[in-house]
């Protein structure tokens, strides 16, 4: 099976557009629902995505028991590992070093994001 590793704007846009059938994100989530691949996470995406998650911005849209289950589904359901490939100084971003490495660690077959800054690092 695919393994896929989630940048943490295509989880948070995944999980507020999960029910919209135009969201791209909300349909990569969708497809993990569905166990069309295994998706990856370290502590620092978790991390971040309860982070993110939090603030007021994000607890307005996320006062629906929809979007709070898919939350929790890909919490429970994402393979948490742990770094054992460590990236410096190849993202423009501290925290996009660790995305990256978080792929390269878990063997990811792919990484899907939206950051303009790890779409610029290439392959």
């Amino acid at each position: 099976m695919i393994i896929v590793t989630l940048d943490t704007n295509v989880l948070v846009s995944g999980i507020v557009g999960y029910s919209q059938e135009a969201s791209t994100p909300g349909s990569i989530l969708r497809r993990f629902r569905a166990h069309t691949f295994h998706l990856i996470i370290s502590k620092n995406i978790q991390d971040e995505l309860d982070k993110t998650l939090g603030k007021p911005y994000f607890n307005q849209r996320l006062g629906d028991y929809r979007t709070s289950e898919i939350y929790g589904f890909v919490s429970q359901r994402a393979k948490q590992i742990s770094i054992t490939f460590p990236v410096h100084g190849i993202a423009t971003h501290a925290q996009d070093d660790l995305v990256l490495a978080t792929a390269v660690s878990g063997n990811a077959d792919y990484l899907v994001t939206g950051d303009k800054g790890l779409l610029n690092v290439g392959s």
